[in-house]
């Protein structure tokens, strides 16, 4: 059963994550955080396949999770879902994530991203 934490810091969009899930056919273990520093925590204990995260969020921002993440997790596959625009954060994101999706994004973009990750993960396990 795949993992996925999502870590955004409005809980409107938390709930939107958890709803979408609930909603899949497919089976889909998946926790939820308000920020970088309590993702690292739940990281600590509990190990995902896949990390959807916002990047501007207090205490911890997504560029530093995303490092953190690709340091201690290199097997974790790295989502931004973010309407950030700068630049330079963009650029940075690109670099430590697998795929960035831009605030609003439709539910189903979402869905397949997550099913293409998995696809992509079962595949480089065999």
């Amino acid at each position: 059963m795949p993992k996925v934490l999502f870590v955004d810091d409005e809980k409107l969009n938390l709930d939107i994550f958890k709803s979408l899930m609930e909603s899949e056919d497919e089976d889909w273990q998946t926790r939820s955080v308000k920020d970088g520093e309590e993702a690292k925590r739940v990281l600590n204990e509990w190990v995902c396949d896949v990390l959807v995260t916002d990047l501007l969020m207090p205490n911890s921002d997504g560029i530093e999770l995303l490092e953190h993440t690709r340091e201690e997790y290199p097997d974790i596959t790295r989502i931004v879902l973010s309407g950030c625009s700068e630049d330079s954060m963009v650029e940075k994101a690109d670099k430590l994530s697998h795929a960035r999706l831009e605030k609003p994004c439709r539910l189903e973009d979402i869905r397949h991203t997550l099913r293409q990750c998995h696809r992509l993960n079962s595949e480089s396990e065999n």
